[in-house]
């Protein structure tokens, strides 16, 4: 593990990316692990104990001791960390109230210790719930009911209220639809399929979860299909899963649930090349015999060796780079554009200058976010840089890594920054393209847009946050070059200065009353200033 970290931190040196670990085994973890992951950054640590007490652990074969667990976070808030987190599960086979006596006792122990090295020092602890899962030496156990879960966590929350101490949950609610699916059979398929109907697409997210059409969709259906994931499975009946073949025999898995009972820990698989047949995965007729993978040894660069001593190089030039945002692209929001950027510019080795700091960030900026929904032609970035670099080539390799719809139109270096391409918050012009699918719409598009020339309509009421704001049309809008094609209207136009809150997509839609009408659909482009008004569309047809 030392090993592949010396390589893994050498080998992004250059790029700034910084070594995030998952959660880890508390035993694999030493100083000299932590010492190299904050050599660029100081990521995250989660440290997971799994349960409170040592027979708990042990019954889910979780080989470490509280002093392990207490040593390692130790060590981690000595090596200047401030945050720690601790994962946890509740409702695990054979758990007592003294297991969940012993999580609170391990979690104060941690806070304790944390903030005695510095009154900064925070923990979370993470409580998540137990949910039985096929294949797995508890696929036969029952899941805790949703009164149980509830009860265990408020007794967790009372308990562990402390400054500097947070506890996070898992939604009980949506614990207990995990259960249901996690061995639920098939008829579960037409559960879905009406939770489908019924508009719950986005229930994973707990903001959007809707309990009550779940709730009211599960009586439509026979209870024993609801409840049969939850339940105790009678280890002689078929399950849906057995016709699964991962390799594991159910009679190993059953014998490691009985050891489990006892609280007996298992040994992991033999080193070296015998075959261990006790859980049926290898098999010597077939050539498949599982074993711990041999030393590696793996040459570190020697131009991108050592650690990142935090010298930042002063900025040498500026990278300016215009690009498009287009077609469904247009659907990614301004994070992650920023995000899809920065990863092509990681991935091409722009020679990117970098923050001072613990927490090194790429010094670069964008211009104002666009709203969602709308395209760009005239987006900008500015990378500071620590060497100078061929701006054609960077063009050519950027775009290479960025997605469909994302394209660097222009790029240049230049010694000092500039201000092209940012300053178009309050003024901007846009070319709309309005799909018809009906004559008389586009005749009525037409009309208004005279009619706002003519100014015969100079307010519109758009809708922000409940309340009808008027906007002034002509100290807002002016409709330029305007174009009738078989399908397609283009047009033209400047807005500026927009009362506060208001978009400029939502105007226009309110503008030709589009709002609801299926007979056009708009397409909106921001487009490069011009100083001499609104000019023509460099596009002869519509993109």
């Amino acid at each position: 593990m030392n090993r592949l970290l010396d390589v893994a931190v050498a080998r992004n040196l250059s790029s700034m990316v910084s070594i995030s670990l998952p959660s880890l085994r508390v035993a694999s973890l030493t100083g000299e692990m932590i010492d190299r992951i904050k050599a660029i950054r100081k990521t995250g640590f989660t440290i997971a104990p799994e349960a409170g007490t040592q027979r708990l652990r042990n019954v889910i074969n979780k080989k470490i001791d509280e002093d392990e667990i207490l040593s390692t976070i130790e060590t981690i808030f000595k090596a200047g960390w401030h945050l720690v987190k601790l994962y946890f599960m509740i409702g695990l086979p054979t758990e007592q109230p003294e297991d969940i006596e012993g999580l609170i006792d391990l979690v104060t122990k941690a806070w304790r210790m944390a903030r005695k090295i510095s009154r900064k020092n925070e923990v979370t602890a993470s409580v998540s719930t137990f949910v039985p899962k096929p294949h797995t030496p508890f696929q036969w156990c029952a899941m805790i009911p949703i009164d149980e879960i509830r009860e265990k966590q408020d007794y967790l929350r009372r308990k562990l209220s402390h400054r500097g101490l947070r506890v996070k949950w898992h939604d009980a609610r949506l614990s207990r639809w995990e259960g249901v699916f996690s061995r639920g059979g098939r008829p579960l398929a037409g559960f879905l399929q009406r939770l489908s109907e019924e508009g719950a697409y986005l229930d994973g997210w707990t903001d959007q979860f809707g309990s009550e059409v779940w709730e009211r969709v599960a009586r439509e259906f026979d209870p024993a299909v609801i409840s049969s994931g939850l339940e105790a499975w009678d280890p002689d009946v078929l399950s849906p899963w057995d016709v699964i073949d991962t390799g594991v025999q159910k009679e190993y898995l059953w014998g490691e649930y009985q050891k489990s009972l006892e609280a007996a820990v298992s040994p992991s698989c033999p080193v070296g090349d015998g075959a261990c047949r006790r859980c049926g995965v290898c098999d010597v007729s077939q050539r498949v015999i599982v074993m711990r993978s041999g030393m590696e040894e793996v040459e570190i660069p020697q131009e991108e060796s050592g650690f990142f001593e935090g010298k930042v190089v002063s900025p040498a030039g500026y990278l300016h780079i215009n690009f498009m945002k287009l077609k469904d692209a247009r659907y990614l929001g301004h994070l992650d554009m920023v995000r899809a950027i920065l990863m092509a510019a990681r991935r091409c080795r722009l020679p990117m200058a970098y923050s001072h700091g613990f927490h090194p960030a790429p010094k670069v900026r964008f211009s104002s976010p666009i709203p969602l929904g709308m395209e760009s032609m005239c987006e900008a970035a500015e990378f500071a840089l620590i060497r100078p670099c061929d701006p054609r080539e960077v063009k050519d390799a950027m775009n290479s890594f960025l997605p469909e719809g994302v394209r660097i139109l222009r790029a240049r270096v230049t010694s000092l920054k500039t201000s092209e391409g940012f300053d178009t918050f309050k003024l901007a012009n846009y070319m709309c393209l309005f799909e018809i699918f009906d004559a008389r719409k586009a005749q009525s598009l037409m009309e208004i847009a005279r009619q706002v020339r003519l100014r015969k309509i100079v307010r519109v009421l758009c809708l922000v946050k409940g309340e009808q704001v008027p906007v002034s049309l002509p100290a807002t809008l002016e409709i330029g070059e305007v174009i009738r094609y078989p399908r397609w209207i283009r047009m033209n136009l400047r807005i500026t200065n927009l009362p506060k809150g208001v978009r400029p997509m939502p105007l226009i839609t309110e503008l030709f009353g589009l709002r609801g009408d299926g007979n056009c659909r708009l397409r909106m482009i921001k487009q490069k200033n011009r100083s001499d008004g609104i000019g023509k569309s460099e596009a002869s047809e519509p993109l």
